[in-house]
């Protein structure tokens, strides 16, 4: 995560987990863009699914079938207030829950069916 800090007048201030979300959504967008040569949203949502994404922290990728990101798993503990010292790594992904919080299994379906190319 280095490679994503930002230097204040008081030092380094790590980004957050929501920003770094968007910084990874906004790489796997750009870069199926720049692949297919398109930027049609169901073009890309469609697409999107089979590119990944090199980054400092592992190879990041989304699930073809059910659409999920994938990325690198960490155990960490604090050293000191800034920075983390890591225990463990795990190559393999943790799968998340099948279905996004806050959607049924109906509405998403019916999202990932919107997403796809007519």
């Amino acid at each position: 995560m280095p490679l994503f800090r930002s230097v204040r007048s008081n030092g380094v201030e790590p980004v957050s987990a929501p920003m770094l979300a968007s910084i990874i959504n906004f790489m796997l967008w750009r870069n199926t863009v720049e692949h297919i040569g398109t930027d049609h949203p169901k073009t890309v949502n469609a697409n999107i699914r089979v590119h990944g994404l090199r980054w400092p922290s592992g190879n990041i990728f989304v699930d073809s079938e059910t659409g999920n990101l994938y990325q690198p798993n960490f155990i960490a503990r604090h050293s000191t207030q800034t920075t983390l010292d890591i225990v463990q790594a795990f190559d393999l992904a943790i799968p998340p829950e099948p279905y996004p919080l806050g959607l049924s299994r109906t509405e998403w379906e019916h999202a990932k069916h919107e997403a796809s190319i007519d």
